[in-house]
């Protein structure tokens, strides 16, 4: 937080304590100050100062103050680039099912202790003055920080709203939290009201873990132990009963895979300095590249085979993510599941005449599309990588396929965007051709005629040119045939 920030809180602060009411911040702000974790939103709790009062005094210090639903006593502000909620203490009654099924009293008297005890966890249950930096800690949430561990508040209130499971979920794999027995038992309990979440409230959660985390697999082990997967993505389940060849995965299911991988898609997302949207790009195709592997997994001759599962796991990526409100991510994440095996058998015949020639890699660039090569490369040296606690060097874990692949596709320079069109719709135009549907199909086939059979643009133009009259798909693809 910089100087000019604390500047304009403390200016706050002060005219509340003129006020007769003190400012604290409260939750994850105390929370990650603590921690030294640079904040990107705060919050603040304001005791002591009537509602009406406190809108006053906030509208006399920031601009753009947005009220949040009088019955919460919640004012949203901005502070530079950083968004501040100011609330008063309250306390939520459980009346419905849902987000909405509370009654809020508001109470800018009640105790500190009181305050805090509608809290998720221990850690979250801490008020700092902003004036002179008193940190108010009546559960003894910085013990449990310091200890790493993961502790409700109380059972009642923490049992009112199931979105506390998935808080619960993300923040143990953010901060790489152990969690008391107590509250793993609580969460588990409660995983099977999930269902009452808005799929808005549920994504919010995941992009969190995936995004903060250094080690999302904490969360997503879990998630799983809790129950978080077993109504919408019972996915996850094959994919801990699925086992795989050790010579290949030492460590152990696919699911055991897939938790590696997703980290080591989280250390390469920070080496390459991705931003939100990237990084989910990458982690997300990590979490997803296996999941055909439980319909294709077989036994031949003693060893563990899962041919076809890049294709069947493409078609599980839709209800994979969309469990998880992350639909946005669907497209990229497609292809990635698709085509990431390409890279290690391609660097094997690299040398030979099944060698992957530049027309294939042109080919698959467009093929990836909404994503690229380089995204491909990065989700494949994640799979090589996640093999667990074995030493460098074990089966898998080189490195030299993917690093040759990406080096190959950015000599062409197609790493990050498919090559031009071979032609485009607006010569179709010219050449004659009447607009429609059919100008994908024709432009997606002197792509692969160019990339896949040497054709030449210039060739190609040539014979389309002889048949500009051609405006049924059916003739299109013989003509097609007849070009080849």
């Amino acid at each position: 937080m910089n100087t000019a920030i604390e500047s304009q809180l403390k200016a706050f602060a002060e005219t509340v304590w003129l006020n007769k009411g003190r400012a604290y911040f409260v939750g994850g702000t105390v929370r990650d100050r603590i921690l030294e974790i640079e904040a990107k939103d705060i919050d603040i709790e304001v005791h002591g100062v009537e509602a009406k009062a406190l809108k006053v005094i906030v509208e006399s210090h920031f601009k753009e103050v947005k009220e949040m639903g009088t019955a919460f006593g919640v004012l949203h502000t901005h502070v530079e680039d950083m968004d501040v909620d100011i609330s008063l203490p309250r306390k939520d009654s459980k009346i419905g099912a849902g987000h909405k099924g509370f009654d809020v009293n508001v109470d800018p008297n009640m105790s500190i202790e009181d305050a805090l005890r509608r809290r998720d966890f221990t850690i979250n249950a801490m008020l700092e003055d902003m004036l002179d930096g008193t940190v108010h800690d009546p559960y003894g949430g910085r013990v449990d920080l310091d200890k790493r561990l993961l502790r409700i508040v109380d059972k009642q209130t923490f049992g009112e709203d199931p979105l506390r499971v998935l808080r619960g979920v993300q923040l143990a794999g953010r901060l790489e939290l152990t969690v008391d027995e107590t509250t793993e038992a609580l969460m588990k309990s409660m995983s099977s009201q999930l269902h009452e979440l808005s799929i808005d409230r549920k994504r919010t959660e995941w992009r969190k873990l995936f995004l903060k985390a250094q080690k999302p697999s904490i969360g997503l082990d879990l998630a799983y132990r809790i129950g978080v997967f077993a109504e919408d993505m019972p996915l996850v389940q094959d994919m801990v009963d699925t086992k795989q060849e050790f010579e290949w995965h030492p460590e152990g299911s696919v699911w055991a895979h897939t938790m590696w991988v997703t980290d080591e898609a989280v250390l390469i997302a920070e080496r390459e300095e991705l931003d939100d949207d990237a990084r989910l790009t990458l982690v997300l195709g990590g979490f997803c590249h296996d999941c055909g592997k439980p319909e294709t997994t077989k036994t031949v001759e003693g060893r563990i085979r899962s041919p076809g599962h890049p294709a069947a796991g493409c078609l599980r990526v839709k209800s994979m993510l969309g469990a998880m409100g992350l639909d946005k991510f669907v497209d990229s994440v497609k292809p990635l599941v698709k085509f990431h095996m390409y890279p290690y058998p391609c660097w094997k015949k690299r040398d030979t005449d099944e060698a992957f020639s530049d027309g294939g890699f042109r080919n698959l660039a467009r093929k990836l599309k909404p994503s690229n090569i380089e995204m491909l490369t990065w989700v494949a040296e994640a799979d090589t990588k996640g093999r667990g606690p074995f030493p460098e060097g074990f089966v898998g874990k080189n490195t030299d396929a993917t690093e040759w692949f990406l080096d190959r596709a950015r000599d062409l320079g197609i790493d990050r965007a498919p090559p031009q069109d071979v032609i485009s719709g607006r010569e179709l135009i010219k050449m004659g051709f009447k607009p429609g549907p059919h100008f994908g199909l024709i432009i997606r086939a002197a792509n692969e005629l160019h990339d896949e059979h040497g054709l030449s643009r210039d060739d190609i133009i040539t014979r389309l040119i002889d048949k500009p009259n051609v405006m049924h798909i059916e003739k299109i693809e013989h003509m097609i045939d007849q070009l080849k």
